[in-house]
Order: C-alpha cells, then sequence, then structure tokens
C-alpha cells in the first residue's frame, strides 16, 4: 500500500491497513506468530481470543474459543477446516 494511503487507512480506521500480514493481526494484541495462513486444525496455539485469531495456522482444534459454545463451537471449528481445505 503506498505510504500516503497507509497514513490515511491509519488516520481515518485508528489502525493498520495491513491486518492479517504475517505478524500483524490486532494492534491491541500484537502476536509475532500470527501468520495469517488460515486455520488448518493442526495447530498448538489455544488463542488468546483477538482478533483475526482465526486466521492462523497454529491455531489449535483444541483451543478454548471452540470449547466455550458447545455445539456452535465445534460447528464453527468445522466450518473454518472446511472452507480452509475446498
Amino acid at each position: 500500500m503506498p505510504a500516503g494511503w497507509q497514513q490515511l487507512v491509519e488516520e481515518v480506521n485508528g489502525r493498520p491497513g495491513i491486518l492479517g500480514a504475517v505478524g500483524v493481526r490486532d494492534p491491541e494484541g500484537v502476536c509475532e506468530a500470527f501468520d495469517g495462513k488460515g486455520y488448518d486444525g493442526t495447530g498448538r496455539c489455544d488463542s488468546d481470543g483477538h482478533y483475526l485469531c482465526t486466521e492462523c495456522s497454529h491455531l489449535s482444534p483444541d483451543a478454548p474459543r471452540f470449547q466455550e459454545y458447545g455445539l456452535a463451537g465445534r460447528v464453527d471449528r468445522l466450518l473454518l477446516f472446511w472452507r480452509r481445505h475446498r
């Protein structure tokens, strides 16, 4: 993104416009391990609940975010897995 445009995006939105890039996740919850590759069901990270965790291949299928919501959490996990592998 051109520098001027990037600056405008940050000014208007109050956050960088490159969320989802490697290492760039939630400005309030920086995660250097974030890879933006998408959930693949093989990761080991339990997630800290910040924005874009489900867009990282490090997210574990056993992460609490999938367990806390019962059936809805399991369906969410299956949908993420299906979307990634279709």
